[in-house]
């Protein structure tokens, strides 16, 4: 059974709209008195912030927008084209936006497939962007994080991580369910499509070709950039 529930016995008493921190915090309170939830921190070394900062220094008027393409699976991956159509929409609206990509070694396809679909849309004025796709750590991804402004990316570990550096998040989700699984703790705004089939928690999609992942194909641009706004402007 995927997620071991098979393994457990025991269910800890909580409303079925509970966040997952919500649900972790009331089983570590198990036999005790339940604490009450905190927002995920991630504690950096000064090392850690130091890389960062060389990585993206402070520069006046400019906008750091961190970016991640990827997730643990196909589903909850929005197309590259809604990314490259999102950050050239963002671009003309905020030409001072510095738009920063981080993500694993084995997601450098996406950050190739997306600067070549960057360069398509604004051959003449170049979009500012950093790749560092494979060149952090973990927590070295965290620390960029809390140097941008804002966080745009899937239902991954790196929305985690920025809700968790204090950086506010706009996410899309597809199958997994927002109640329990959206950024915590920081101002965010979570955008789906309103589907009868979802939120399913499915790897892989059950609906055929050309239908499959509808609610990652079917997602606004328009909606992702008045969700950046809106943040950028709080």
């Amino acid at each position: 059974v995927r997620g071991g529930a098979g393994l457990l016995d025991w269910d800890v008493p909580q409303p079925p709209e509970a966040h997952q921190v919500e649900l972790a915090v009331a089983i570590a309170s198990a036999g005790s008195a339940q604490a009450a939830p905190r927002a995920p921190r991630v504690h950096l070394t000064d090392d850690e912030r130091s890389k960062a900062e060389a990585l993206l220094p402070s520069t006046k008027g400019s906008v750091p927008i961190g970016l991640h393409l990827g997730a643990g699976f196909q589903s909850k991956c929005l197309p590259i084209e809604k990314f490259s159509a999102l950050i050239a929409a963002l671009h003309r609206r905020k030409p001072a936006s510095q738009f920063v990509v981080v993500g694993a070694p084995e997601e450098r396809p996406l950050i190739e497939t997306l600067k070549a679909q960057l360069e398509a849309c604004s051959p003449s004025q170049p979009i500012r962007h950093i790749d560092l796709v494979g060149k952090l750590s973990l927590l070295e991804t965290a620390a960029v994080l809390e140097r941008c402004r804002l966080f745009i990316g899937n239902d991954s570990a790196p929305m985690h991580l920025a809700a968790a550096v204090g950086t506010p998040v706009v996410t899309f989700f597809g199958p997994s369910e927002p109640w329990k699984f959206h950024p915590y703790g920081v101002p965010y705004r979570l955008l789906e499509v309103d589907l009868m089939c979802r939120p399913c928690d499915y790897v892989h999609c059950l609906w055929p070709e050309p239908l499959r992942y509808q609610c990652m194909t079917r997602q606004s641009v328009d909606a992702m950039v008045a969700a950046a706004e809106e943040l950028l402007r709080a």
